[in-house]
């Protein structure tokens, strides 16, 4: 059985809807999400708590990544470089947005009422940053009857600073890093629900030749039932309406039981997406309808 040699799929650069979609998005969530985040902290005195305050923390600009991701994903933007440069300027707005809706809660919380709207605080930098400098010389919050002010509350401000736009941009990108799209039918290929499963040969000096560039290697290699060690897992994208566009990705699979008798899971992906040609395909299509054999290295 031979078959062509497929080559590493990567994503076209296309941003299709996302130069309208993304943007516009991204600043209605990360927007949304800081003023949350900035009333969460005032009202809920959580930065009090170290643990609890830095999982928030890390939670809003995860979402701030996510929605930014999930909008690229919705608008085809085949860029992962765009969705993370998005991703990046959404962090620096929503670290913004976040401190403008913090000091606004802030303030209104001491007053009880401010004779400016958020949208003017949110519209005023300057404001933002003296009021910032102001906050920063007597501390806000107190900690074992320690009120952090000053350098460490500098430090504070800075580290979650960095959290806040490094994940941010970092996540932007997430939801089409394992995507394949069709761009003949303009579309995201389906992963099949069902990965192929394949023995693995005991040999571990052959497995530099079992990748998906190397198809006659794999399709020699019979399938297994999932209880099977070791395994190379394959799972294959297609375009469901041509069936012209089709992608593979394999991982390395096996349990092995320790001097406990504990299983122990090792799993290694493969870290390149390979496209194939629809002949390819097929010939992986019929290899998963064989029956699948057991074998002598199966776990109980």
């Amino acid at each position: 059985m031979t078959a062509s040699a497929p080559g590493v799929y990567t994503h076209s650069g296309k941003l299709g809807f996302g130069l309208v979609v993304v943007p516009i998005g991204a600043l209605v969530s990360s927007l949304g999400l800081s003023i949350v985040y900035a009333y969460i902290d005032v009202y809920t005195p959580i930065v009090a708590h170290v643990t609890l305050f830095f999982i928030v923390v890390f939670v809003f600009p995860c979402a701030v990544g996510w929605s930014v991701s999930i909008l690229g994903y919705v608008a085809r933007c085949r860029s992962s470089g765009f969705l993370h440069l998005v991703g990046f300027l959404a962090g620096l707005l929503a670290l913004y947005g976040s401190w403008a809706a913090f000091e606004y809660a802030l303030l209104s919380s001491d007053s009880g009422r401010l004779d400016v709207s958020l949208l003017t605080v949110l519209l005023s930098p300057g404001a933002v940053w003296e009021v910032a400098k102001a906050i920063n010389q007597e501390g806000w919050y107190s900690i074992a009857e320690m009120t952090p002010k000053g350098a460490v509350l500098w430090v504070v401000w800075a580290i979650e600073a960095v959290i806040i736009v490094g994940l941010s941009t970092l996540l932007a990108g997430i939801a089409i890093d394992r995507k394949v799209f069709c761009e003949e039918c303009t579309r995201w290929c389906t992963i099949t629900t069902d990965a192929l499963l394949l023995g693995a040969p005991e040999d571990t000096s052959q497995l530099a030749d079992l990748r998906p560039d190397n198809l006659d290697a794999l399709l020699s290699l019979d399938t297994v039932p999932e209880s099977h060690s070791p395994q190379i897992r394959l799972d294959t994208w297609q375009c469901t309406k041509c069936n012209n566009t089709g992608a593979v990705q394999a991982k390395l699979w096996a349990v092995t039981i320790d001097g406990e008798g504990e299983r122990q899971y090792q799993s290694e992906t493969l870290p390149n997406i390979w496209s194939l040609t629809p002949a390819a395909m097929a010939q992986l299509h019929a290899l998963a309808a064989r029956s699948p054999i057991g074998g002598s290295e199966e776990v109980p």
